[in-house]
């Protein structure tokens, strides 16, 4: 059974690469299993379900050992990027803030419908002298 992957979901980037990657092996050839996360050997039921949760602890080790070992330039970027986040975040609530009073505003200000012209408007012309040659 083929899932579409919305292009705004979670994890979206892996998820497709796995769909492609199933395409290129064979769509029945390729299983993908949602293992869940911090559950113990105890609550496992067989081989496969302990194979699938030491596997899945072991990558969580995996790369809490690689995020620690990150060099300090990278958590400094981080750090940057995460201040920048919260200030566009808090600038965009402002923006949503301000339009939603001003549509508020307007709900409250009747439209004034313009006045019928009671005289013609003629159109402005200039006249161009012609210069000598």
């Amino acid at each position: 059974m083929s899932v579409m992957v919305s292009l705004n979901a979670k994890h979206c980037d892996l998820l497709r690469s796995m769909q492609q990657l199933a395409l290129e092996i064979g769509v029945g050839c390729v299983d993908a299993l949602k293992v869940p996360a911090h559950t113990s050997l105890q609550a496992c039921n067989n081989d496969l379900e302990r194979w699938l949760i030491t596997g899945n602890d072991l990558a969580d080790k995996a790369a809490k050992s690689a995020n620690a070992a990150r060099p300090a330039e990278v958590w400094t970027l981080w750090d940057h990027m995460a201040e920048q986040l919260c200030t566009q975040r808090a600038q965009a609530d402002l923006i949503r803030a301000h339009i939603v009073a001003v549509a508020k505003l307007w709900q409250d200000v009747p439209i004034m419908q313009p006045r019928a012209s009671t005289h013609s408007c003629p159109g402005r012309f200039v006249s161009v002298a012609s210069s000598p040659l």
